[in-house]
């Protein structure tokens, strides 16, 4: 019994704001980890939950995100002439400064994804996301399959940022979803707060689910 509930219960970890965000900070993670409360929403005292953020959380960061949205699209000779590197690390900053150490190229199962958020002592993944230049539907088709590559067992919240420097950001938006839609491991799509969502399973377990946000950053000249 206990074995199976590993399967359906989790730490729900609460991701808080910062009352007042640091002036300065590093993109790189501290040496020690910044504590969490965290609460188990069932269980007993031989039951240990995973870890993993809310709907509310994960909605919490993809906010910060389109809020980086916002100012790439209102100074666009800023943001234009950089390169996917320089975009991901804006991102970071924003990170960093709303929730705490997040980490840039971190090592993950088969890789080393874009942007990780921790959360306790072994520095664990509550949310990881991949960053790329739009350049067409194959190469958005190598991301998922990048990210999923990334993704380990206990992992359930992601998102694929794509920056698009050329063309409609509207028709990136249709050919990603239809991607996504097509993919072997799709599942569903959900609503979160307006963001589009989508579920697939973990790349090598169907009974787990992964849930993926998909974030169209416009970085137009």
């Amino acid at each position: 019994m206990l074995a199976d509930r590993d399967l359906d219960e989790f730490l729900e970890v609460p991701i808080e704001t910062r009352s007042r965000p640091a002036r300065s900070f590093a993109v790189d993670p501290p040496k020690r980890a910044r504590p969490v409360e965290v609460a188990a929403r069932t269980g007993t005292a031989a039951f240990s939950p995973e870890p993993a953020i809310s709907n509310d959380g994960f909605a919490a960061i993809l906010s910060e995100v389109e809020n980086v949205t916002t100012a790439v699209e209102r100074l666009p000779k800023t943001f234009a002439t950089m390169p996917e590197e320089s975009l991901r690390d804006v991102l970071l900053v924003v990170l960093n400064n709303r929730f705490g150490p997040s980490s840039g190229e971190t090592f993950s199962r088969k890789g080393k994804t874009d942007i990780l958020v921790p959360w306790g002592g072994d520095q664990r993944a509550v949310f990881i996301a991949e960053c790329k230049i739009w350049k067409g539907p194959a190469a958005f088709r190598n991301a998922i399959g990048q990210l999923l590559g990334y993704i380990t067992w206990r992992d359930t919240h992601a998102a694929l940022i794509v920056f698009v420097r050329t063309g409609s950001p509207s028709d990136v938006v249709e050919k990603a979803e239809t991607e996504l839609f097509g993919h072997d491991q799709f599942k569903r799509q959900s609503d979160l707060g307006g963001r589009p969502t989508f579920t697939l399973t973990q790349p090598d377990d169907s009974d787990r689910e992964i849930h993926i946000a998909l974030m169209v950053i416009p970085v137009l000249a």
